[in-house]
């Protein structure tokens, strides 16, 4: 969320938009916050501090490939909207890694059903306001992502989170 909020905040100061800039600044104090939470609860401290390091590994270069290498605005904002479209799109999407586990069990226990209507209403929202002031940076990825969210919400429709039962097949009738 932080490494995402802080791409989408730099899309939006090269942009002068100020709605991808006060959204994207409050996302990104709120991701730093939650990090600061989980980073203090967690057991796991070294590897969260990895994590951590590789995502400051990610953003650094790329916000300064656009702020030292590339010399025109437009050529610095549709880099930086790739690298955004994509992030938006892996963001989105990340749910679905448990969608083999979801079929294979029939079930959507180890899905968030908050977390993936979220996904579908945001996106959508996102999608909207970049049809709104006709930025292809926003619609593409947004699109993608409510298509993502509206499959991730249809699984809670054919799955439900108990799960498919399974019979002992043994004669003693209880349910495993």
């Amino acid at each position: 969320m932080c490494v995402s909020a802080t791409f989408w905040l730099k899309y939006g100061i090269l942009k002068e938009d100020s709605v991808i800039m006060i959204v994207n600044s409050t996302g990104m104090v709120l991701g730093m916050m939650y990090l600061a939470v989980y980073y203090y609860f967690c057991t796991n401290r070294e590897y969260v501090f990895k994590m951590l390091s590789y995502a400051v590994l990610v953003v650094f270069p790329v916000l300064c490939y656009v702020k030292f290498y590339v010399l025109d605005l437009a050529t610095a904002m549709n880099h930086l909207g790739f690298v955004c479209s994509v992030g938006t799109i892996l963001m989105y999407g990340s749910p679905l890694v448990s969608v083999s586990q979801v079929v294979r069990n029939k079930s959507t226990e180890y899905l968030s059903f908050p977390l993936c209507l979220a996904n579908f209403l945001v996106s959508g929202m996102w999608f909207v306001y970049g049809r709104m002031v006709e930025d292809l940076v926003m619609q593409v990825p947004n699109f993608i992502g409510s298509l993502l969210g509206l499959i991730q919400v249809s699984l809670f429709a054919l799955y439900p989170s108990g799960g498919a039962k399974k019979y002992d097949m043994g004669g003693s009738g209880s349910i495993i």
